[in-house]
């Protein structure tokens, strides 16, 4: 009698954590830059938006808070990674589901200090599906072509980005902000990254 495994999902611990991260690096490397990782969110029945970023960064080492999202997530991820669920203000990671207030979450997470700016909480929000773009938003910073450029933003992302430049902080200190939509495309935002004026 042959028995089959069942598993909980698809995804490759090794390479496709390795992918990824990869994609994630490309991400911040070039604000502004949608980059797609669909194939990555199907090897999940659910929360494919969600697990790929989090069996990639979460371990027993790390701790993450959810904000917008189901309890049935954080299980999933305390489960896959050894990971534990905390407060924003302990949070190593911080994933948001629609969120009509980004700068009250902002405002709890850690962003780090002059002695430890590695010790700033990385973000993910969920935002509305692109459809071309509903605000024009000019970026500055390491990994943009000139002293500024033009980008297209989904209104929710355009509010994240708000929310963090009106903090007022200045580098080292920051957070790391990653914006997500439903069809599994990242933005990554890093802390260089200004808004423009």
């Amino acid at each position: 009698m042959q028995m089959r495994m069942q598993t909980r999902h698809r995804f490759n611990l090794v390479h496709d954590c390795q992918r990824m991260f990869r994609l994630m690096l490309a991400a911040l490397s070039n604000p502004g830059r949608w980059l797609d990782f669909s194939d990555l969110a199907e090897c999940f029945d659910s929360f494919g938006l969600w697990l790929p970023v989090a069996l990639t960064l979460c371990d027993l080492e790390t701790h993450f808070a959810l904000v917008g999202c189901s309890e049935d997530l954080s299980r999933e991820i305390s489960f896959l990674t050894g990971s534990r669920a905390v407060s924003l203000e302990e949070a190593d990671f911080v994933f948001v589901g629609h969120s009509s207030d980004p700068g009250s979450i902002l405002q709890r997470v850690r962003y780090g200090s002059y002695q430890d700016p590695q010790k700033a909480a990385t973000v993910f929000g969920l935002t509305n599906p692109i459809q071309g773009g509903e605000e024009l938003l000019s970026l500055s910073g390491p990994g943009i072509a000139g002293s500024h450029a033009s980008f297209s933003l989904p209104l929710e992302a355009s509010r994240w980005m708000r929310s963090r430049a009106s903090l007022g902080l200045e580098y080292p200190l920051g957070i790391d902000l990653f914006i997500i939509d439903p069809k599994a495309r990242l933005l990554g935002i890093p802390r260089t990254t200004k808004l423009g004026r």
